[in-house]
């Protein structure tokens, strides 16, 4: 193998005017003349190179190259190869918004810990990335990766004070996230005032874990605290990395402190900052990183605040930030279904009622089935309803939103919002009876008799008479 580097190093092509080749000249160099090693070296090499590939950021060229390493380690057994290679495969995957990224990083841990022995310091790695992975694509089974860790330090290394109050602080993160907030929230504070004690004062976990301590302040209501927290945070961070900064850890902060203008209604101060940030985050994360479409997601929120609609429909539409909301969260989502709501406002604000009404028809499908979400559903429906009727003129399709609307709609009183506005306490499923009876009779449908029988046993079940 040495013999073949010094061949890669010595074809490697130089820059303009004879400049020593760069990493990836050296690279590439390698990658094309690796057939010419052995099987056995052959794998480790590509191993080797799309480890150097993936620290370059070329994740692309990266994946072949791990794929072929890890098919030779697994056929052979070799679990510390095979380990190594699927946790820059699963890196690299979720970093391209690619499928089979969980399951490689789980993988990966479970080959560790046979390679390595579970006393390994080693094992810190492979837990982290499952976990941050998991929560990434907000997989609440993260939680039982970062208990599963923190047990492991306790079991194995109970001197490790530090790596214990670190797994602390991630066990804290990640109850706090999925809702387990009055577990989660302590155990943030306490890990990160004893990290304050242990850790060296730019440490990375304890730049992270005062970035965590403040989401807690904020959801407190502490945002005086909050912004402290942040801005030591930054500025320890500053100190660490340079003027760069670590791109996600350090973005997602200052998304945060953004975050904490919103929060308390300055909007208009949020949107500028936003402005500056966002093109940013374009620059140096994936499209489907989850911290920037979670500052996306708060950016149109921000814009919608301020009636800057044409700005959503070019982030959401045209820049096709939608799709990566739908892809990161799941086309049923809370969050997916609050994209959806915020651009109709947006197209509706700027007379695209084609586009408005397939968008209401998308919402309706972004709530989960079930009578949780059934107002939900028939509301969504409702108003893509109404456009297909006017301005549309389409009835045939606006009978169709309406009777799929009564099809779904559960009991309770919804707000029906319209074009014109937001109207009076209403039944979702009176609402589209009384559309289809307004529809339908000027039309001549038989089914209107029908639909006013109806109208009167739901006017009646629910007590409106």
């Amino acid at each position: 193998m040495l013999a073949f580097l010094d061949t890669v190093l010595r074809s490697a092509k130089r820059g303009p005017g004879g400049a020593l080749p760069d990493a990836r000249a050296m690279l590439d160099a390698g990658a094309a003349r690796i057939d010419e090693l052995d099987e056995y070296p052959r794998a480790r090499m590509r191993m080797t190179l799309g480890a150097a590939y993936f620290n370059l950021s070329l994740h692309e060229e990266a994946l072949p190259l791990l794929d072929a390493a890890i098919d030779y380690f697994e056929f052979h057994d070799l679990h510390q190869q095979l380990a190594y290679g699927l946790w820059h495969r699963g890196r690299a995957r979720n970093t391209l918004g690619l499928d089979g990224a969980i399951e490689d990083l789980r993988l990966s841990l479970d080959e560790a810990l046979v390679s390595y022995g579970p006393a390994s310091t080693d094992l810190a790695l492979y837990y982290f990335h499952l976990a941050e992975t998991l929560e990434s694509h907000l997989d609440a089974a993260s939680i039982d990766v970062r208990r599963s860790h923190l047990e492991h330090l306790e079991t194995y290394r109970p001197d490790d004070e530090l790596a214990i109050e670190k797994a602390r602080a991630a066990l804290g993160h990640g109850l706090n996230l999925f809702g387990r907030k009055f577990e989660g929230a302590p155990l943030i504070a306490e890990a990160t005032m004893r990290l304050r004690e242990l850790a060296d004062p730019l440490d990375a976990d304890l730049i992270q874990a005062l970035f965590r301590l403040a989401n807690v302040h904020a959801e407190k209501g502490d945002f005086v605290g909050a912004r402290e927290l942040l801005q030591e945070g930054l500025a320890k961070g500053d100190e660490l990395w340079g003027a760069d900064g670590e791109p996600t850890l350090m973005l997602q902060a200052e998304a945060a402190l953004i975050s904490l203008d919103l929060r308390q209604g300055r909007f208009e101060a949020a949107v500028q900052a936003y402005e500056v940030l966002f093109p940013r985050m374009q620059a140096q994360l994936a499209p489907r990183n989850q911290a920037r479409v979670s500052a996306l997601y708060s950016y149109c929120n921000a814009l919608s605040r301020t009636n800057r609609w044409a700005r959503i429909i070019e982030l959401y539409v045209d820049g096709g930030g939608l799709e990566d909301v739908r892809a990161l969260y799941g086309p049923q989502n809370s969050y997916t279904s609050q994209a959806l709501q915020t651009l109709v406002g947006a197209l509706i604000s700027q007379s695209r009622w084609e586009e408005a009404a397939q968008t209401l028809l998308q919402l309706a499908e972004s709530y989960p089935e079930g009578p949780g979400h059934a107002q939900d559903r028939a509301l969504a429906l409702v108003g893509a309803g109404q456009l297909l009727v006017q301005p549309l003129e389409q009835p045939d399709a606006a009978r169709g939103a309406f009777e799929a609307a009564l099809t779904v709609a559960g009991e309770g009183p919804v707000f029906l919002v319209t074009p014109g506005g937001v109207g009076p306490a209403q039944d979702a499923g009176i609402v589209a009876l009384l559309q289809l009876i307004s529809l339908g009779e000027p039309l001549g449908w038989e089914e209107v008799e029908g639909w006013k029988e109806q109208l009167a046993d739901r006017r009646e079940s629910l007590g409106l008479e």
